[in-house]
């Protein structure tokens, strides 16, 4: 493996559909299927150096679900789905340095053994705390990463009045 970073994505328009990124020096890891993601967080992704997050577009429920921020720190979710999770994230919301997984070498993360929807909870909190946490996306309030499907977008979760402290960019 070389030790530049290696990148598979295809452009569309001003979006990419990021498969696999990864960098040998370590950098970042970061798995990412049937997401759409803009270029721009995919190049956020590379400063990562921890464990950084971003907002999620059609998730959960909602048009969007993303971390609240107050001082640059995440201090809770936005959510429609189990708000008591400890990192009430998708798994499109989050990107892992390298180094932070390999000075974690028994972390894992199960795919069976979880809770329905708290595989990125459990995995996440092996290996950081949420005061760790690195916000993206300015400060979480744009929407960089979409689930896509063929169908209409099911927001049975989407509050009925805004509930949500900040106009975000989706």
């Amino acid at each position: 493996i070389s030790r530049s970073l290696l990148v598979s994505f295809s452009v569309a328009l001003p979006v990419a559909v990021c498969k696999f990124t990864y960098c040998a020096n370590g950098k970042q890891i970061c798995t990412i299927q049937f997401h759409l993601v803009s270029y721009s967080c995919c190049r956020r992704m590379r400063s990562t150096r921890g464990v950084s997050v971003w907002p999620v577009g059609f998730v959960g429920g909602r048009t969007y679900e993303r971390p609240l921020v107050s001082g640059g720190k995440v201090v809770g979710w936005y959510t429609g789905w189990r708000p008591d999770r400890p990192f009430a994230t998708d798994m499109a919301g989050f990107s892992v340095n390298l180094q932070v997984i390999l000075a974690n070498p028994r972390a894992l993360f199960k795919r069976r053994g979880s809770q329905p929807g708290m595989q990125e909870s459990d995995f996440l909190k092996q290996i950081t705390k949420v005061s760790e946490l690195e916000p993206k996306a300015n400060n979480c309030t744009r929407v960089l990463v979409w689930h896509t499907r063929t169908e209409k977008p099911h927001l049975a979760n989407e509050p009925k009045l805004k509930k949500d402290t900040v106009d975000i960019e989706v």
